[in-house]
């Protein structure tokens, strides 16, 4: 099976604790979908329903007002590419530890700007619980901070729990990213859409644009600027950075997008029927996908045995019950 496989599948994140700070999933809502080779994960703050249904209502972000455009920047989506392997650690009772640990590049990121990216990979090491009756190894596990403070405790921790339908991550995996010469270009933005099971994951990022007037804002964090942006009547620019589009949804609704960033989009086909979706190639493990004219790489397929039963799978949904 390897390493990379442990940790395949569609989760949900029921808590998080950090410093002196913890939430729960009543507090934000979260889907991680993860392959052996690309990840995306979206998280948005649980908030009453008609603030809902006023950012919904809006249809777009040019549409919503300042204060709502600030309440909008405050959640959360990344997408990129994970590598699960195996370090030592110390260990109280052994000395010595072998434990499995993830690294993940972000390639696409809500909380960064473009010109100030992360500066390292977000590495973390993964618990399993011991074995108890009921309940598989790995439909439960904790992922730790790597880095640990002065009194060798880990910044923070969270326990992730397996979502239903997502075929415990051995039948149906599905990894795509949009290929360079129609990400990188002028006007073009990245894209990466992961399944595992019934569920999937999508991300697209910022349209690629220069902006020389934003070089000079005195800040990091994406939220800072978006807030400094506005203060400023800098709202334009505020809104190209929050052109980041994330969101989950299952395969057996049709492609049904039933949670995103961008809440007019709940309700939605992410391959919609009038989209142009072709797979080209001569075999599964060597194909591409043309939609709508642009390319997006296949780095992972599993539980599909041909070419025409992915395009089956993207244009009308699982050829088969076995997700």
């Amino acid at each position: 099976v390897g390493e990379g496989a442990l940790v395949v599948g569609a989760w949900r994140r029921p808590l998080f604790s950090g410093m002196l700070e913890h939430s729960t999933d009543t507090d934000e809502e979260v889907f991680n979908i993860q392959t052996r080779t690309l990840f995306v994960d979206v998280r948005i703050p649980r908030i009453p329903k008609e603030l809902k249904l006023i950012l919904r209502d809006a249809g777009s972000i040019e549409a919503l007002s300042d204060e709502y455009l600030r309440l909008y920047a405050r959640r959360h989506a990344f997408g990129g590419y994970a590598v699960v392997g195996r370090e030592t650690r110390p260990s109280n009772t052994s000395g010595r530890l072998e434990q499995p640990v993830c690294t993940r590049h972000h390639v696409i990121d809500w909380n960064y700007l473009p010109s100030r990216p992360r500066d390292r990979p977000n590495k973390w090491w993964i618990e399993f619980p011991l074995p108890a009756p009921g309940r598989l190894r790995g439909d439960v596990w904790k992922e730790w901070s790597y880095a640990t403070d002065d009194f060798s405790q880990h910044y923070y921790f969270e326990r992730w729990e397996r979502l239903e339908d997502d075929g415990k991550g051995q039948n149906l995996v599905l990894a795509l990213r949009k290929a360079k010469e129609h990400s990188c270009v002028d006007g073009g933005r990245d894209g990466i859409v992961v399944v595992v099971g019934n569920h999937f994951n999508y991300i697209y990022g910022r349209t690629n644009k220069t902006n020389p007037e934003t070089e000079n804002l005195p800040t990091t964090s994406c939220l800072d600027f978006i807030d400094q942006a506005i203060v400023t009547h800098n709202r334009r620019i505020a809104e190209s950075y929050l052109s980041i589009d994330a969101g989950h949804g299952t395969i057996l609704s049709g492609w049904k997008i039933d949670f995103s960033v961008q809440p007019w989009k709940e309700g939605t086909i992410l391959f919609d029927p009038q989209d142009e979706v072709k797979v080209m190639g001569n075999n599964i493990d060597s194909c591409h996908v043309l939609w709508n004219a642009e390319r997006w790489e296949v780095l992972e397929c599993s539980g599909v045995s041909s070419i025409s039963d992915l395009y089956s799978l993207l244009c009308q949904g699982p050829v088969d019950s076995k997700l």
